[in-house]
């Protein structure tokens, strides 16, 4: 029996490794994702104690001291929201790798199926194949058999 060939193995081979490939992009989008979050947690506690801290000590601090803590806090406020604007710039570019990777394993999984129903269908008509030379070996045989059968029994009659 011949060995069953897939003919679309190397589009699933190839899909395989788009599919690993991105996952690896997703993985490294979501340390990125999770390295912003935190920043943007660290920068928006930053900014809460700066700014207790200058509403607490405002009527104790001179002008130009009070006037550099609010600059300070103008400061953290523009890296919050930079990073904010991070955050969702990798949130979207992750929500589409993963949309593709979705994709990615959907086709996978078609491609698999697609495969399992030919090999199904291959070893049937293998089957069938092997089953029809069976028979026709039979067949064969049996023809044989008959003929040798006739010719014996003309033997024994004495015809020629």
């Amino acid at each position: 029996m011949k060995p069953f060939k897939f003919t679309l193995e190397q589009v699933l081979h190839l899909k395989e490794g788009l599919k690993k490939q991105l996952a690896g992009e997703v993985y490294g989008l979501e340390q990125q994702e999770a390295q912003v979050q935190k920043r943007l947690e660290k920068l928006s506690n930053e900014w809460r104690q700066e700014s207790d801290a200058l509403s607490r000590e405002a009527s104790s601090l001179l002008s130009a001291e009070y006037r550099l803590r609010a600059t300070y806090l103008d400061y953290l406020n523009q890296q919050i929201e930079d990073e904010r604007q991070r955050l969702m710039e990798i949130s979207r570019h992750l929500a589409i790798k993963r949309e593709k990777l979705l994709q990615y394993a959907r086709e996978q999984k078609i491609l698999e199926k697609i495969r399992e129903k030919k090999r199904i269908e291959f070893h049937k008509a293998e089957k069938k194949r092997e089953q029809k030379q069976i028979d026709e070996l039979s067949t064969l045989r049996y023809q044989r058999d008959i003929g040798e059968s006739i010719h014996s029994q003309n033997d024994s009659d004495g015809l020629p």
